[in-house]
Formats: C-alpha cells, structure tokens, sequence
C-alpha cells in the first residue's frame, strides 16, 4: 500500500499446483479428493500459457477462458517503496469507509463489490444466513441497541470459527481439500465481515478478540485460495472433462464448465470473489496493522478483474458479450498498474478497483491519472472526525 513499510515473509506462497500437497497424500486426503474429484497434476497443460508477451484471451476463444490462465491465479509481490515522508493515512481510512457501505450495501441491495448478487442465489450456507442477519443488525444499530448488536457479531464469529476448529489440528492438506470452493470462500467472507466490523468499531474488547482470530482468517483466506487452484489446475489437466455447473454444486470442480455463457458467467462469478475476498481480507488486517504498528507484513496481491460493467452484469449473456468486446486484457494485478494506467481511465474500471487503487497508489496519483485521460474524478474523502483509530 502507498507509503506505507513492507515487511515480506520469509516463504512467499507460490502459484505451483503440485505443491499444495504432497504426492503421496494420506488417505484421509485422497478421500477428500476424490469426493471433490480433484487430481494432483504431474504436468502442465499442454495449452500455450499466458505471458506478458502472449496474454490470456478474452471468452471470445471460449477454449480458454481466461480465469483459468496460470496468471490470474498468481500471488504477487509488489517491491516495497521508499516510504513517503508526507504519507497521510486518508486513504487507509477512506477503503474502511467504503468496505462499511459495501456491508450496508450488502444487507439493503443482496450485494456489493465483493459479494456478487447470484453468488449465493442457488445456495445459501448456514454461514452466511448468520453473517448476513449479524451484519443486518450491526448497520441498523441504535446508540440503545450498539452493545447489543456487536455481541451478536462476536458471538457469531466465536460460532463459526468453533465450528470449523476441528479442522485446523487436522493434516494442513486435508483443511484444504475438507471443503469444496465454494465453502470455503463462504466460511471466509462470514469471517471477514465478522473481523472487519469487530476490528474498526472502536470496542476495545471487540478489536482485542478479534485480533486473537487474525490467523485465522489469513489461514482460511488461504486455503480458499489454495482450494481454488487445485480446481483449475484440475480442470487444466483433464480439459476434456469439461461439462457441468458451476457454483455450489459439491459434487463437481467448481470451474468445470460447458462453454455456454451462462455455464462461463456463473463459474468467472467464483472465481472472481474468492479473488476480490482473498484481497478485502489482506486489506482488512494490512491497514489495521499499519495504523497500529506504521507498517505491515505485505502477504501479496492478486489479480482481479477490474473492467467497469462486468461484476454488475445482469445475465451470463450480457458478461459474455462484454467481454467479447473488451480489447484489452480482462484482469490486471497492482504488479502491472503501469498498463493500466497507460491504456484506460478511471471511468473503465469498476468501484472495487477504484478503492483498491487509492488505497495503493494515493488519491493524488488517481487524480493525475484522472487527469492525464482528459477526465476528473471526484472522491469525497474522509473528515478527520469519521476517522476511527
């Protein structure tokens, strides 16, 4: 994140299948595999993969689609930069203000920029029925109900982390592989909601048990991710297997997809929010970090799909012809801001990318971007006394 002091680990996660478990896994784990009909691939596809001189194509090569590209599953890490002697913590607080509208947005619309409006339309996880009603009463809040209200979400979120506690004393394979994609990206959008509210509610005792469940959050955010490319790689390797529907459906790879636009939206619908989720969760505790600490471990980024109109669109149809006639590239990583910047304005990107985007580079650099494309950009940033610390 702009100006802020980097501190990476020592082991960086890497987008190589084969490693996420071991070849010769116990049986516990080859269980859970073949109820999830995953494969350990011993080799790559032997499709051409994407490069920066050969870049993934849009679904107008419907052979391909492009949130099975190796780089779109990439975990990458951005150089740390000299920190900024006049670094100004605005906009830190201006992506808390904005991720406290999305949960808003979440209970008064069915959705917002990292929960997609069809995600949980054909199934909805007892996890998420309980974030939603806590998130419900968390916004609808009166100073007379406040106490009230944030018992609720802690409870909660002690609930759910109780539920899944078993898991985590089990084999680190096996948690990945116990629940499909879609259960974990569930699991882990409940915690983040439950962590996000309990860490910036300004509750002392809130913040304090939630900062006991940062690794848990980091674990499970990590285990969707890693749950993730073991369905693409499986897909990538046995593309011949590809027929079935995508989200929710337990008993498929939650990528395996039949070419028509529907079958495509609803699996890119997936795939695209354990990304925006994977990022809103580093987000979450990277600036709570910063502004507790001045500094922050930097776990690294992945890339999402920025382009304005996709995530909003209404009908698998309407996503597939508008990536058709998208020209450029359909996912962008802050690796490659730089491309970005050069070919599309701020009015291209959507408003997770935006946020994402000032929350990186800075207002100042946005608006200079805004400006270069002979455009402006107006963002009501947060006063001093909406700030919580």
């Amino acid at each position: 994140m702009k100006g802020v002091t980097c501190k990476y680990p020592l082991d960086r996660p890497s987008v190589v299948y084969r490693s996420l478990l071991p070849e010769n896994p116990s049986e516990q784990v080859a269980s859970a595999l073949a109820r999830r009909s995953l494969v350990l691939p011993v080799s790559r596809s032997p499709r051409q993969e994407p490069t920066e001189e050969n870049p993934p194509q849009s679904l107008s090569c419907s052979q391909y689609p492009f949130f099975l590209a190796e780089d779109y599953w990439q975990v990458v890490h951005i150089p740390a930069a000299p920190r900024d002697a006049d670094f100004d913590k605005t906009e830190l607080f201006y992506l808390i203000r904005q991720t406290h509208s999305w949960l808003r947005d979440w209970v008064t619309r069915g959705h917002n920029p990292f929960i997609h409006a069809q995600l949980y339309r054909r199934q909805l996880p007892e996890c998420i029925q309980d974030a939603y009603t806590a998130v419900c009463t968390y916004v609808h809040k009166t100073p007379a109900t406040s106490s009230t209200a944030l018992r609720i979400v802690s409870s909660r979120a002690a609930q759910i982390i109780q539920t899944h506690q078993a898991d985590a004393s089990l084999d680190p394979s096996f948690s990945v592989v116990i629940l499909d994609t879609f259960g974990h990206l569930a699991r882990t959008q409940a915690l983040l909601v439950y962590q996000f509210i309990r860490l910036y509610d300004g509750d002392i005792q809130a913040r304090a048990r939630a900062e006991e469940d940062m690794d848990t959050l980091d674990d499970w955010a990590r285990q969707m991710w890693e749950s993730a490319q073991l369905d693409v790689a499986t897909v990538n390797a046995r593309p011949q297997d590809l027929d079935g529907d995508a989200i929710g459906a337990s008993d498929l790879n939650a990528f395996r997809v039949d070419h028509t636009p529907s079958s495509l939206w609803r699996a890119w619908i997936l795939a695209e929010s354990v990304h925006r989720t994977y990022l809103l969760a580093i987000y979450v505790h990277q600036i709570y970090l910063t502004l507790k600490h001045g500094w922050s471990g930097c776990p690294g980024t992945v890339p999402f799909t920025m382009q304005m109109g996709l995530w909003d669109s209404p009908s698998g149809y309407s996503w597939y012809e508008a990536c058709k006639a998208s020209s450029h590239k359909l996912f962008t990583s802050f690796l490659h801001s730089k491309d970005l910047f050069a070919r599309a304005g701020p009015e291209d990107i959507d408003e997770f990318a935006v946020t994402a985007l000032i929350a990186t580079h800075g207002l100042d650099k946005i608006e200079r971007w805004a400006g270069d494309k002979g455009g402006s950009f107006v963002i009501e940033m947060p006063r001093e006394e909406q700030r919580r610390e």
